[in-house]
């Protein structure tokens, strides 16, 4: 609220002057105020929705890496053990080779392919072996601890 007084002197020469007042107030009074005040709740009470809906959508998307990095990790330990298996396979298969060359049954050429079985079993193992570590590094990154894992890591070297 405001108010005001205003003194002035009317007439046509000073000394037949008359003093003139005149007092005035003015109210302000905010009528939509209310509706402001309202509008603002409602739009505190959407971002907020929003935000939640944000930590849903997130907290499904840590789910998802989580089971699929534990999916992954458990499909390369399999492959592990499938190549750990065709390895000493190979390398049964090649002492084998081996035996019958040295005994006179079979020629050089079943000890090279015997070899080369052994190679490429060495490969197959050692891709499930990188498939399996990278498998690792995946479900500590999707669990949060990819930082600390490899700065322990890195400490330990």
């Amino acid at each position: 609220m405001q108010a005001f007084a205003l003194i002035m002197a009317v007439g046509v020469n000073l000394g037949e002057s008359h003093g003139v007042f005149e007092v005035g107030a003015t109210l302000a009074i905010p009528i939509f105020a209310g509706g402001r005040a309202h509008a603002d709740v409602l739009e505190a009470e959407a971002t907020l929705r929003q935000n939640r809906q944000q930590l849903e959508n997130l907290r499904g998307q840590i789910d998802y890496e989580v089971r699929t990095a534990l999916l992954d990790m458990t499909a390369a330990a399999d492959q592990v053990e499938v190549a750990r298996s065709s390895l000493d396979l190979a390398n049964q298969t090649l002492d084998q080779a081996r035996d019958r060359f040295t005994a006179g049954v079979a020629d050089n050429l079943e000890v090279v392919q015997a070899q080369e079985v052994v190679a490429s079993a060495n490969e197959n193992y050692i891709g499930s072996l990188y498939a399996h570590n990278l498998a690792k590094v995946s479900l500590a990154r999707a669990v949060g601890f990819a930082e600390q894992g490899v700065r322990q890591y890195l400490e330990n070297k």
